[in-house]
């Protein structure tokens, strides 16, 4: 946008889709701390709409990682969004189904099935990363430790092996974790179970 002064001026703004619902980690916020939270149909969609975005990241050229797969990360669509009529199971190649919840289906989500949309891709970086010697391993996991989210952290990233270094599998545990919260509400990873079922949060 060219503003009209002595001094030619030009702004850029950004435009962002609108997300009435939050994030998954706005959902399961409002729910803590006992839920319910997303039913198990619900989250296995939710898991197949992000393994989809994932599908498109790991098969670029090159292969990309996100690396910082979480709820907060996972915007709720919903399902009448263009963001949701556009989803593709990248993988079968079929509409993202969405429907109400079926009778006795115990969640707190009560208009249709939320279609997630994976953002934030500040954390993104070629998938593929070689460690050949000690210094590079601990380059990597000082990048991982400014840049990816502790309670969704594969273990690779704690301790790059060395040579083999980083592949896109490190997205695949986080994205193991999110589906976790989805229906506990919490990353087995942030969380403490004790006998009686209650969790504490670890600080």
């Amino acid at each position: 946008v060219e503003r009209p002064s002595r001094e030619v001026r030009k702004e850029a703004f950004l435009l962002f889709p609108f997300f009435p619902s939050g994030s998954l980690e706005d959902f399961l916020a409002r729910q803590r701390p006992a839920g319910p939270y997303l039913s198990e149909r619900q989250a296995l969609l939710l898991l197949r709409g992000l393994a989809s975005a994932l599908v498109g990241l790991h098969t670029a050229t090159p292969p990309l990682a996100h690396r910082d797969i979480k709820p907060h990360n996972v915007m709720l669509a919903p399902a009448d969004a263009p963001e949701a009529r556009a989803g593709r199971d990248l993988a079968a190649g079929a509409p993202l189904r969405a429907s109400a919840p079926a009778p006795g289906e115990t969640t707190a989500w009560r208009d249709s099935d939320p279609v997630p949309v994976l953002t934030d891709f500040g954390s993104v970086r070629p998938a593929r990363r070689s460690a050949p010697t000690r210094a590079a391993a601990l380059a990597l996991m000082d990048e991982a430790a400014a840049e990816c989210s502790m309670p969704y952290r594969a273990p690779e990233l704690w301790e790059v092996p060395t040579p083999a270094g980083l592949t896109e599998k490190v997205d695949l545990f986080a994205l193991g974790c999110t589906f976790y919260a989805a229906v506990f509400g919490f990353s087995p990873f942030e969380v403490a179970w004790s006998d009686d079922g209650s969790g504490r949060v670890v600080e």
